[in-house]
């Protein structure tokens, strides 16, 4: 077994021959731990030096990282890639999602890499290397995902199947090395793209298509779900309906368990075929914008914050979806237009982009809908915004927070104490005609599971004849 790190522990094992018992075929971390305990000494210094791919100054968005001077406050963590998949274009990094970083899937990025050579070509021969801050893995630790940027990619087990939330711990940090290992065997990404991964849920008529935006200067994959009967129309005939658009963010999670986020989805299509059916609220389009991985903190949030050290830009998300997006979507599609036909929807950060639009394009959303708020960003600045503004409140206005999002007690008791400001702000503002609906769901956390389970009173609420029922 030979590592990349300029001889230093290939002088040490590099004749030595490891064995591994039983018949798993990628044993990873727990194959080659004994070795890395056999010379303890040399990886007490900084995983840094240990064959980096990516050096600190061009470290990709997400949290700060941590630069060598600090490291007596970090903890390494080795995540072996046992997954198998070839990497095109050399070794991409990793990211760490975690509850302390609002689940940004391009949170905490990979500082390194560490390659080793087993005597098996078959095993595991690269590692990822993290630098946590030691105080996250204090108490009950932190939770975490890796992915390769976006949900799309998340962490599965070897056969595809979604796994738990990680948890990081002090007690689980080798003392002698300052190292925690794991094996990471799989992608969901991977799996699908091998017809091993989840089978499409979609009920009703999904339409997909990319489009590149000349103001963000990359693509995005748009979803597009129709109503039943919508098929039987002309686009460009006046003989037949037109129908009122919802504008929702992180469109993977939206309709579909095979692209969304650990399989479970927000169940538009689902919940708004049910209620049209019933006549509950007019048939409607849909349109999911997947959100753009390592870019999405930045785009989905204000302007004058920022995430993990980097700036946000939320202005230039939104002349997207005003300049570029709702134009091509009008002359796609039979739409109608005008506030009381245009909606927006999000969640988390998401819900950060659909307030942020509400304020800084006043007239265009006339019904939005905001759920699990990461409002606390910037110093509350989504709050104090809601406060000064001084133009027209969409109609209609759904806000709703779980009372257990992240599982801690003191955390969650302030995020719904700031959606309760968010909510008394935007009543305060309010048109005399403007209604408001603020829910805290008792139990529910910071998932596509609560916000599909509250999405059909939602709907009723934002797009019903009654809004106040």
């Amino acid at each position: 077994m030979k590592f990349s790190d300029g001889g230093k522990v290939s002088q040490l094992v590099g004749t030595r021959r490891l064995w591994v018992s039983g018949t798993r075929k990628k044993p990873g971390f727990r194959a080659f731990w004994g070795v890395l305990s056999m010379v303890s000494g040399v990886f007490a210094v900084p995983l840094l030096g240990c064959n980096a791919s990516q050096s600190q100054e061009n470290a990709p968005r997400g949290h700060a990282q941590t630069s060598p001077d600090q490291v007596d406050d970090m903890v390494k963590i080795w995540v072996v890639d046992a997954s198998g998949m070839e990497h095109q274009g050399g070794f991409p990094v990793l990211y760490m999602a975690t509850d302390r970083g609002g689940w940004d899937p391009a949170g905490l990025a990979s500082v390194g890499e560490v390659s080793f050579q087993m005597d098996d070509p078959d095993l595991p021969q690269e590692a990822w290397t993290f630098l946590v801050p030691r105080e996250w893995l204090e108490g009950e630790g932190v939770e975490a995902k890796f992915t390769r940027g976006d949900w799309s990619t998340v962490e599965v087990d070897g056969e595809g199947r979604d796994i738990a939330n990680r948890r990081f711990t002090l007690g689980m940090v080798e003392p002698h090395t300052n190292i925690i290992g794991v094996d990471l065997m799989g992608f969901a990404d991977q799996h699908r793209d091998v017809g091993g991964g989840r089978a499409s849920t979609v009920v009703g008529t999904l339409e997909t298509f990319q489009f590149h935006s000349e103001v963000l200067g990359r693509g995005r994959t748009i979803r597009v779900w129709l109503p039943r009967g919508y098929a039987e129309g002309s686009p460009r005939s006046p003989r037949f309906p037109r129908y009122p658009v919802m504008y929702m963010h992180d469109g993977q999670n939206l309709f579909d368990a095979a692209t969304s986020f650990i399989g479970v989805e927000w169940g538009v299509d689902e919940t708004l075929t049910e209620l049209i059916a019933a006549g509950e609220v007019p048939a409607m389009i849909v349109v999911g914008i997947d959100n753009a991985g390592v870019y999405r903190a930045s785009e989905y949030n204000p302007e004058g914050t920022e995430f993990g050290g980097v700036q946000n830009r939320g202005d230039l998300y939104l002349r997207f979806v005003l300049e570029e997006l709702m134009p091509e979507i009008d002359r796609r599609y039979r739409t109608l237009q005008g506030p009381e036909h245009t909606g927006m929807g999000g969640s988390s950060f998401g819900g950060n982009a659909t307030l942020y639009a509400a304020m800084r394009a006043p007239g265009v959303f006339g019904r939005i809908l905001v759920e699990s708020p990461a409002s606390w960003i910037g110093d509350n600045a989504l709050v104090k915004m809601a406060r000064a503004h001084e133009g027209e409140w969409p109609a209609r206005v759904f806000i709703a927070m779980g009372d257990n999002e992240y599982g801690e007690a003191t955390r969650d008791a302030a995020l719904v104490a700031i959606a309760r400001e968010l909510y008394e702000a935007v009543r305060a503002g309010r048109d005399e005609e403007a209604e408001v609906r603020l829910v805290i769901e008792p139990g529910a956390g910071h998932n596509e599971g609560a916000w599909a389970g509250r999405l059909g009173d939602a709907m009723r609420f934002l797009w019903g004849d009654g809004g106040s029922r």
